[in-house]
């Protein structure tokens, strides 16, 4: 029996603002992987796709400087559009969240995912390594939390408003 291994990231199940991009692409990885596991499982090979969730990778650490360095780089009119009170609510916002990430060094349980995965008779479709326990029911209670519970979840992270929308409002 054939094995194919996927390494994408819960971020492509739960997206989060200000991550668009990483989450699309995480997103993306994860629908070539459902496609190739059904494709693929007529010629017996089996597909698993890893999906860790806060750990403290190049991804995690490069997050407030690749955000800084974009908005350096907007243009002027786009920037007046935002304010700079929204980037600087927005990099607060962007930190928090971080923190309350708890990212782990220890990429132990990502390792152990995909040794289970090429190693096991039946290995699981999806692996959602986490190191922080209270994430672990993040992977098993998100296909049933509504859309509008974590839209509302994210909105009291992040209530701020671009300067060009509080001053049609006043």
């Amino acid at each position: 029996m054939s094995r194919l291994v996927i390494v994408a990231s819960m971020g492509g199940r739960l997206a989060s603002d200000n991550l668009s991009a990483y989450c699309s692409s995480k997103a993306a990885i994860i629908s070539v992987a459902t496609v190739l596991r059904r494709e693929m499982a007529k010629f017996g090979v089996r597909v698993s796709t890893i999906e860790p969730a806060f750990f403290k990778t190049g991804v995690y650490y490069a997050v407030i400087p690749s955000f800084e360095h974009n908005w350096a780089n907007t243009p002027d009119p786009i920037r007046q559009v935002y304010g700079n009170q929204y980037f600087a609510d927005q990099l607060a916002a962007l930190k928090r969240r971080r923190r309350l990430s708890f990212g782990s060094k220890n990429l132990g349980t990502v390792v152990d995912a995909m040794v289970d995965a090429v190693r096991s008779r039946s290995p699981n479709k999806t692996y959602s390594p986490v190191n922080v326990w209270p994430f672990k029911v993040v992977p098993l209670v998100l296909p049933y939390i509504p859309q509008w519970v974590l839209d509302l979840g994210f909105r009291e992270l992040d209530s701020t408003k671009p300067a060009f929308v509080s001053q049609k409002a006043k």
